[in-house]
């Protein structure tokens, strides 16, 4: 504000926007998931015409989405509450900025009115709110809801605030062509008003307000004219129906494509648009764009938008005579007062309560809602309705009716319930005495008094409340001596003087509990002489006294300018306007009146006494600062935050006698201890923080024990977990080591081998992350191969160690000792043992870093193409492992006794992925074991393994399938690329190249038979796996990758449910470097077709009636396709034999482990 340079009729009035209009620079969300990111490139017209009035635009404040709303719930900033009652509404949609006005956090606020969202707000939360004639402010910039009733409104605490604002906001713009220029208005009171009479149509309380309002006017000489409107009951449906039709509408620009939120994973234009507004606009705004598409329907039109325009203009037509018979209008603003949102189920009635507030926004007419007088703690208002043009004679009728001084706002008069004060006025402890600043302001003592606290009356309209909460308590008050001239030196003398309290121990300087109090006393004069005094009184926070100053000063200077006299009285901070008000005034200097208590002698206080309380005083902050600068170079700024609170300042010495570097532990006093304390919310002072710990804690840190990021841990424990730091030096992986050279670690693994070197025994552990060396030096140790262990050390670099590092140990720990003859040794070569010695020996064996590599490399895997299908929008399911009967013709079933019934263990979950598709998930995956009873012996065949299956709906053909495993075993092979390079380079592998794979060919199994009879050289009945290598192969030389899909199988090799046309399916294979790895195609999705393949397969369609039920309710075209992940990691590691990729492999005759 200091920098604003404007001259104007609101030079540095702080004003709130609210988040529908534009003001350049600032989000302007619409509080919409739509719009979160967007930022105004420009200030809408009002916003200029604020900004050239000198006024300071502080913030955007909330708002129901789009401003359909009027409860300021439905936005994605939250809802906005009620500052006189959290639980209820604050109204809306203009309730933020209505909460920020009655919150005293601005006196002025913006906001938009399509149907009552300015005056609602303003009824709930006790100020003004002002709806305009239409036209009257530009729209330009106002992000559009229903753009024949909306209009930028405004919300104030006081009417001259309200006044200004409007004169500067009424005016033609020729950005927007709605706005329209207004004869210039006369200042009158309207002496007719028009009363309705609401019939039990508003609550008890409503009506009692509304009634106490009309005898008020006719104490003050207002006519009163009963009208009773013919169409009132047509206002909110007509209302509705407009403006949801002109919301669908305008709300059509949102489609993601010229700004705002944008679905960018959908693929083309129709879905991203849908899929945008599904995302960005809430359930409120669809459900006002689904009524206002509704009634703007072809063959509806005419029934609800057409017949609501025309009633539109009835209702027009009728106010406009009104007008003709009174010079405005009382209405209620809403039927109820104030509601909690949660209890207010019924949306059509919260839709017809806006009977009172739409008439002004149908008909075009200003509105003006003030606060009314009301038995309840809560506020309530009424709003007084004129004729176009009418706006200043509604705000001088409401300032004639003096409603701003309501029960909500009446000033509290001090007074004294015992009707004395017990005070030391004439016999105070000291007189005289000062108090230097650290800005070297010297403030001189005046007295310094023992008082009582009497409690407090406060007088609100017809009654009177008693304050004993701290009667009787001793109060200590420090009078000074007028030597400070800006507030700004108040605020500061006052913020030191806390401090100085505190370190005495006198009080906690607790302002908001009252611990602490000020009243401050302020005169206007010249260098010679001081003007007349005035005192504001109970000023509980620093920020107030300075802001009760300054809007003092500015006012006795603008009185002595006008040549009036400053009145000498006792006034009162109203945080909520931001002003002083009266409280009561001085006709005299000797005002109080003294004498003396019979009942209280005086105790006249010795000098040893005095003596010893001053041996007793500790050393001031001032003074400990200025010795923290001199004594330890502190700067001036950083000696002054260390010393701020006496507790840090002691920790802080006391840190500093253990040994700690004073500029190190200030930065982490002020940083990372701050901050884990609040967030902690613990003290210094009861922490398990000691000087001693902290000490210790930063010769870690000095000393490169530990990095910095591992000290803000350790602080961490010992202030959470009251540990030592030496205790809490965290275990490190051994892939991290290299950022720990020189600092000591505790790292955690395996013994992986062991050789001595005379006095030096190298030990190297393993963990998940990798293997490092371990030097013992001049120590015996007596562990063996696989003892798992928890080492400390110092790390050091070491080119010819593994992975460059070694460690140095200091501390060992055994977790568990292994025996010394294990069967099977992890550390040796895979090679040296054969395949069944592997499996058999398998808890062994898979510590075998090459061998748990197979399990690494298929935990990715299943990770990525888990991935890749919610990236395309896939929903995982879990389906059972135990069916009926078989899904797969030919392949022998596991049979189970099931509670005395024979079922089967799941050869695939294929049965359910239809199911799931059809429901209407459309796209689904699934991750999990099945199961093969298959009696074969060879190297690619496992009874159980994992597969990874996958179905969708509205396909074309299988060739949209084969495109889709296309791009998703390229997004795998990237993946495994990226995370298991070491993996590939263990087994000597490589993986297909982008390139590679871009060119995979396609082959009918025609054509795939007929190349193969050419390079076997005989006649081919059916791909065996020789053809499928020879394929593999022949893919390689010509393609240069080893993999190729075989689609259009006979429809005698394929399940039932497969998709056919005449002889052929719509099915595929995926052959990858000799083998099969995958299966998949379309699936028949009429009935009638599924129920010939059954028969065509001699299967009984009986046994089959849940699985064709599926049909019978409807089914989209669909399809998918099987991986088996164990196959899969076996062709790319080139395994010999599957088992080897299954972590507990499963045949005929393996059983365990």
């Amino acid at each position: 504000m200091s920098e604003n340079d404007s001259v104007g009729e609101l030079k540095n009035i702080p004003i709130a926007i609210k988040d529908n209009i534009a003001v350049k620079g600032l989000p302007l969300t619409c509080g919409s998931e739509l719009l979160r990111q967007f930022v105004s490139p420009f200030d809408a017209t009002v916003v200029e015409h604020l900004k050239q009035a000198g006024a300071c635009i502080v913030g955007k404040t909330n708002l129901d989405e789009f401003g359909m709303g009027s409860t300021t719930t439905h936005s994605i900033h939250g809802a906005t509450l009620n500052p006189w009652d959290l639980q209820r509404t604050v109204g809306g949609s203009s309730g933020g900025s209505a909460a920020a006005v009655a919150s005293g956090t601005v006196p002025l606020a913006l906001g938009s009115d399509t149907g009552g969202s300015v005056r609602l707000p303003a009824s709930f939360c006790g100020i003004y709110g002002l709806k305009p004639s239409y036209g009257s402010f530009s729209r330009y910039g106002l992000v559009s809801f229903a753009s024949s009733f909306d209009v930028v409104g405004i919300l104030a605490d006081n009417t001259e605030l309200l006044r200004t604002a409007f004169k500067i906001l009424c005016r033609p713009d020729p950005y927007d062509q709605s706005s329209r220029s207004f004869p210039e208005q006369q200042k009158a009171v309207s002496r007719r008003v028009g009363v309705i009479a609401l019939h039990n149509m508003v609550s008890r309380e409503v009506e009692l307000s509304y009634q106490r309002s009309c005898e008020y006017m006719r104490a003050r000489n207002i006519e009163l004219v009963e009208i009773t409107p013919q169409t009132m009951q047509y206002v909110a449906p007509v209302y509705h129906i407009i403006s949801t039709a002109e919301a669908s509408a305008n709300l059509a620009r949102f489609d993601g494509i010229r700004y705002g939120l944008r679905a960018e994973d959908e693929y083309d234009t129709k879905d991203m648009i849908s899929e945008t507004r599904s995302r960005g606009f809430a359930d409120e705004v669809k459900m006002r764009i689904l009524l206002g598409t509704y009634v703007l329907r072809s063959g509806l039109a005419d029934r609800y938008y057409h017949n609501a325009q025309k009633m539109r203009k009835v209702i027009q037509r009728e106010w406009k005579n009104i007008f003709t018979q009174v010079d405005a209008f009382l209405l209620p603003v809403y039927p109820t007062l104030a509601f909690v949102p949660e209890e207010l189920e019924d949306q059509v009635r919260q839709k017809s309560a806006d009977i009172y507030t739409a008439i002004a926004n149908l008909t075009g007419m200003p509105a003006l809602a003030y606060p009314v007088e009301s038995d309840m703690h809560i506020p309530m208002g009424v709003q007084l309705m004129g004729d176009l043009s009418s706006e200043e004679r509604l705000i001088d009728t409401v300032r004639y009716l003096q409603t701003e001084k309501t029960i909500q706002r009446a000033p509290a008069f001090s007074d004294l319930p015992k009707n004395y004060q017990i005070s030391q006025y004439a016999l105070p402890l000291g007189k005289g005495g000062h108090f230097v600043t650290w800005n070297q302001d010297v403030v001189h003592i005046r007295e310094v008094h023992l008082e009582e606290d009497a409690g407090k009356m406060i007088h609100a309209s017809d009654k009177t409340y008693c304050d004993y909460n701290r009667a009787g308590t001793p109060l200590l008050e420090i009078v000074t001596q007028p030597d400070l001239h800006s507030a700004k030196a108040v605020e500061y003398m006052l913020q030191e003087f806390r401090r100085t309290v505190q370190y005495l121990n006198v009080c906690d300087g607790n302002m908001e509990e009252g611990s602490l109090r000020c009243d401050v006393n302020i005169s206007v004069g010249s260098q010679e002489s001081l003007g007349t005094k005035v005192e504001i009184k109970n000023l509980n926070s620093f920020r107030f006294v300075r802001m009760a100053l300054q809007y003092e000063i500015k006012r006795q200077i603008a009185l002595l300018k006008e040549d009036k006299l400053v009145q000498q009285e006792t006034r009162q901070w109203n945080e909520h306007r931001d002003r002083t008000e009266l409280m009561r005034s001085k006709e005299d200097v000797h005002d109080y009146r003294y004498f003396p208590e019979p009942d209280l002698t005086a105790y006249p206080l010795k000098n040893v006494f005095l003596k010893t309380v001053s041996k007793a005083l500790v050393e001031l902050p001032n003074e400990r600062a200025k010795r923290f600068i001199h004594q330890y170079k502190l700067s001036d700024s950083v000696a002054w935050a260390i010393t701020e609170k006496k507790e840090i300042a002691d920790f802080f010495e006391q840190t500093v006698q253990e040994g700690a570097d004073p500029l190190k532990l200030v930065s982490w006093l002020e940083g990372e201890v701050k901050k884990v304390l609040n967030k902690t919310g613990s003290k210094l002072s009861s922490s398990p923080l000691t000087p001693s710990r902290m000490q210790k804690l930063l010769w870690l840190l000095e000393t490169s024990v530990i990095q910095r990021k591992i000290a803000q841990r350790v602080l961490s424990c010992i202030i959470s977990e009251d540990k030592d730091p030496r205790e809490s030096v965290m275990r490190v992986l051994i892939c991290d080591l290299s950022q720990q050279d020189g600092n000591e670690v505790e790292v955690c693994g395996w013994v992986h081998k062991i050789r001595k070197l005379g006095a030096i025994i190298f030990l190297v552990l393993r963990d998940r992350s990798g293997i490092v060396q371990v030097v013992y030096r001049n120590k015996q140790i007596s562990l063996h191969l696989e003892s798992v262990v928890s080492i400390k050390g110092i790390v050091k670099k070491n080119q010819k160690a593994l992975g460059g590092y070694e460690i140095e140990e200091t501390h060992t720990f055994v977790f568990s000792l292994a025996q010394a003859d294990l069967p099977f040794l992890p550390e040796k070569d895979i090679n040296t043992y054969n395949l069944e010695s592997i499996l058999d020996h398998r808890l062994l064996s898979l510590r075998n870093i090459k061998i748990r590599g197979i399990f690494e490399l298929e935990a990715t895997i299943l990770s990525a193409f888990s991935t890749f299908l919610r990236n395309h929008k896939f929903t995982e399911i879990k389906t059972s492992k135990i069916i009926g009967r078989g899904t797969e013709g030919g392949t022998e079933l596991f049979e189970i006794d099931y509670f005395g019934k024979p079922l089967y263990l799941t050869q695939s979950p294929q049965f359910y992925k239809q199911a799931m598709v059809a429901s209407g998930l459309e796209r689904v995956y699934e991750c999990a074991p099945v199961y093969r009873a298959e009696k074969h012996e060879t190297r690619r065949h496992l009874s159980e393994y994992v597969s990874l299956d996958m179905e969708m709906a509205f396909i074309k053909d299988e060739h949209e399938l084969m495109d889709l495993q296309h791009e998703l075993l390229e997004y795998v092979f990237q993946e495994i690329k990226q995370q298991h390079d070491s993996v590939l380079k263990m087994w000597n592998v490589l993986l297909p190249s982008a390139k590679q794979w871009a060119s995979v060919p396609r082959l009918t199994y025609a054509e795939a038979k007929e190349l193969l009879r050419q390079i076997l050289g005989k006649t081919v009945f059916d791909i065996q796996p020789d053809g499928e290598r020879a394929l593999c192969d022949w893919a390689a030389q010509k393609y240069d990758i080893e993999a190729v899909f075989i689609y259009a199988f006979p429809r005698k090799k394929r399940p039932f449910y497969t998709y056919f046309e005449e002889t052929l399916t719509r099915s595929f294979d995926l052959l990858f470097r000799g083998q099969e790895i995958s299966t998949g195609g379309q699936r028949i999705h009429e009935r009638d077709r599924l129920e010939e393949s059954i028969v065509y397969f001699h299967l009984d369609p009986a046994s089959l009636k849940d699985y064709l039920s599926i049909f019978s309710a409807g089914c989209p075209p669909h399809g998918g396709f099987a991986i088996g992940l164990e196959r899969f990691a076996q062709q790319i590691l080139h395994l010999e034999n599957v088992k080897e990729a299954a972590a507990f492999p499963r045949d005929r005759k393996r059983i365990s482990p």
